[in-house]
């Protein structure tokens, strides 16, 4: 008797009854000790009384197998609920969502599969993900299907054959081979192919102006709000006759402290408190080289600026002027000397009387 006053299976753990129902069901279990001492009590004959216990078994037995009947029932429709709101969510998601075993054959593929990939890739266990992928990827893809295998997750980035171009996938895998209801690997591929073309976009247009800026004749630095180079090109480099490996990291001002008197350093620190205040400038620069050549430069420094329009560093040129101002001292010095003797002629003479 007592194992017929058990729930059956699934009885207290429905997840779709309430308790009013459960309540319910319970109820005739409640009575049962009641009926029993009803019946014993009654002064009824003793075979009358074996008679009334095996019916009101039989009906308890018969009242069980309702509910495990219904019990069951519910279980059923919770799974087919469940069921088609996963279905629901995978048929509408914009990932695209296939199961593949390690080696890569498709056991299953979303319908958002099919709109992204040739027909036959709506097809289950008549394709492959590792032949749809390009052949560049391929032995990235087996690696992280292998490292999916062993250790239960991986990801990946592969370009695979779409409808009307390349695709590239961002995919997430997982081990879901040991679920019955799954068994394979479980691939989330997000399409980032618009993504994907905007960064190559931007990496040839930073190659390029690197490019650029590295082969201009123009000396180009380039610090930070702490003034700390960042960047420095060769040209710039060669200009202060320093080696460019290890001038970028370092203090703009010790870097220049190499190729300045003492006597212009305060020029220069007032120079840069301009530039933090949005001021840009130009100036003609005389530098001295450590082998001890003499450089003429045109300095030009603009002050850069971050996203929120706050101070973020200082862009500074040069250029090279050292065969202009020699030219225009030579052209000084023949306008008062003679060409032959290099006495001063005839003007300077004169000038000098005027003076005097």
């Amino acid at each position: 008797l007592g194992a017929l006053l058990q729930p059956g299976p699934g009885g207290q753990d429905l997840a779709t009854a309430s308790r009013m129902e459960r309540a319910q069901r319970l109820l005739p279990y409640v009575f049962l000790p009641v009926v029993l001492w009803r019946v014993v009590t009654a002064g009824q004959a003793p075979g009358q009384i074996g008679l009334v216990l095996l019916a009101v078994m039989s009906a308890l037995l018969v009242l069980r197998q309702v509910l495990v009947v219904e019990e069951n029932a519910s279980l059923a429709e919770d799974v087919i609920c469940r069921s088609r709101r996963y279905e629901a969510l995978v048929e509408g998601a914009s990932e695209l969502v296939l199961v593949v075993r390690p080696d890569g054959s498709v056991r299953y593929a979303s319908p958002s599969v099919a709109q992204a990939m040739p027909d036959r890739a709506a097809v289950p266990g008549r394709w492959n993900l590792v032949e749809v992928t390009h052949p560049d990827d391929r032995a990235e893809l087996r690696q992280a299907l292998e490292q999916a295998a062993h250790s239960g997750s991986s990801g990946c980035r592969i370009s695979v054959a779409g409808r009307l171009r390349p695709l590239v996938l961002e995919a997430r895998i997982a081990d879901r081979t040991d679920d019955p209801a799954v068994a394979g690997l479980v691939v989330n591929a997000r399409d980032i192919t618009d993504q994907a073309a905007a960064e190559a976009s931007h990496a040839d247009s930073e190659r390029r102006y690197r490019r650029i800026v590295e082969t201009a004749t123009e000396g180009i630095l380039v610090s930070d709000a702490d003034a700390i180079t960042r960047f420095i090109n060769a040209r710039a480099a060669e200009m202060l006759g320093l080696p460019l490996e290890g001038l970028v990291g370092r203090p703009t001002l010790d870097i220049l402290v190499n190729v300045m008197t003492p006597e212009m350093l305060p020029a220069m620190h007032d120079r840069m408190e301009e530039r933090r205040r949005g001021i840009s400038g130009s100036y003609d620069f005389t530098l001295t080289k450590p082998d001890g050549r003499v450089v003429h430069a045109h300095v030009t420094g603009s002050p850069l600026v971050d996203a929120q329009g706050g101070f973020d560093g200082v862009l500074t040129m040069i250029t090279d002027i050292t065969a202009r101002v020699e030219l225009e001292n030579q052209l000084r010095l023949d306008a008062r000397t003679d060409a032959l003797t290099g006495l001063p002629n005839r003007a300077q003479l004169s000038s000098r009387l005027a003076a005097a």
